[in-house]
């Protein structure tokens, strides 16, 4: 049956546009897309750069040569198999960072603490102090930052050419306001 054979796939390219406000749970959540936030980069399902190898491996056909891609059908199936330990992303030419299950760290050094604990901890987008407590997470994931930010670009055919957004100025930017209203909030909070 065609039921049996056909497989249904959604998901999206980072997020909505920054004036829409969505539901996710009992969060609301500002969009994000264009932008180096949590709500600019996540994406339902797997990340777009997976859907080849993955889709390749569910239709049995071999993929020859390189990619960036990992197969991740095993998800489809609740079978066993390797996932994807880090996620990276490069913006406007001159942003990037690296994520990993728990942790963001970007190239200027801005470590976030991520938890999936609830929408409102993954979506806050703290950014942790310079405590020792998460040297070694930073220590590992400035290694894989490195060696992301050292790739070339192989193709010269194309230049980047930025969104005009402003990218991780646009996110900062969001940053400092909703920090400004956390401090506002507790101030008049106090007796």
């Amino acid at each position: 049956m065609i039921d049996d054979n056909t497989l249904v796939i959604f998901t999206g390219d980072n997020g909505t546009g920054g004036q829409l406000t969505a539901r996710v749970g009992d969060c609301r959540l500002r969009g994000g897309k264009r932008t180096m936030n949590e709500a600019g980069t996540r994406v339902p399902f797997i990340t777009l750069m997976d859907m080849l190898p993955t889709l390749a491996s569910v239709a049995n056909i071999s993929v020859k040569h390189n990619i960036d891609g990992m197969d991740l059908s095993h998800n489809l199936f609740n079978k066993s198999g390797k996932d994807r330990q880090y996620f990276s992303m490069a913006f406007e030419g001159g942003c990037y960072f690296i994520r990993d299950p728990r942790f963001r760290l970007h190239e200027d050094g801005r470590l976030y603490d991520v938890p999936v604990t609830g929408n409102e901890t993954r979506y806050g987008m703290n950014v942790l102090g310079d405590s020792a407590q998460h040297d070694q997470s930073r220590s590992r994931l400035q290694r894989k930052l490195k060696e992301f930010m050292a790739i070339k670009q192989t193709d010269n055919s194309y230049q980047i050419i930025p969104f005009g957004t402003g990218g991780d100025n646009f996110k900062n930017a969001q940053d400092r306001a909703g920090s400004r209203k956390r401090k506002v909030g507790k101030k008049q909070s106090l007796p």
